[in-house]
């Protein structure tokens, strides 16, 4: 009922004693449980990418370097189409953000370029309700509505 996601790391040790985040299957249970007087949507948002990428059959870690966070990083397959296995290589990174604004815009830019910067060129997504593609350090961000990641529309947007 609940998943466990841990920082990346080649090393299994440091994958073991690393920070630990935790998804439900449902967000259902999520709000079932909460004890939030406001409702946190990001956070619900992020628990739906999450579940979308269990569903395509990837292999997902976090990845915290320096407070610089990337919320997801896809190892295996690309995320983008169901079934790619391209080996043990990271392929996609994801930022997941219920509103994209000026004052948080930087900071989860950060976490792709970052995220880039450790395993190689790749393409990141951002999702919230507007379509766009921003570059920053030759990393192409494509910003998508969850809709679209969901329904595994990206490449047509």
């Amino acid at each position: 009922m609940v998943f466990e996601l841990r920082n990346f790391s080649y090393s299994l040790k440091k994958q073991l004693i690393s920070n630990t985040k935790y998804y439900a299957i449902d967000t259902g249970f999520v709000n079932a449980v909460s004890f939030s007087f406001s409702q946190n949507i990001g956070r619900l948002y992020e628990n739906v990418v999450f579940n979308e990428l269990m569903r395509r059959g990837n292999t997902i870690f976090f990845l915290n370097e320096g407070g610089t966070e990337c919320d997801f990083v896809v190892q295996g397959g690309d995320g983008w189409e169901d079934g790619a296995q391209e080996g043990n290589a990271v392929t996609g990174a994801y930022q997941v953000c219920y509103d994209l604004n000026e004052q948080n815009m930087q900071r989860e830019v950060a976490g792709l370029v970052m995220a880039s910067r450790t395993f190689g060129p790749s393409r990141g997504f951002i999702t919230e309700s507007t379509t766009r593609t921003v570059k920053e350090d030759a990393v192409e961000i494509r910003v998508v509505p969850i809709t679209v990641f969901q329904l595994g529309l990206v490449d047509q947007v």
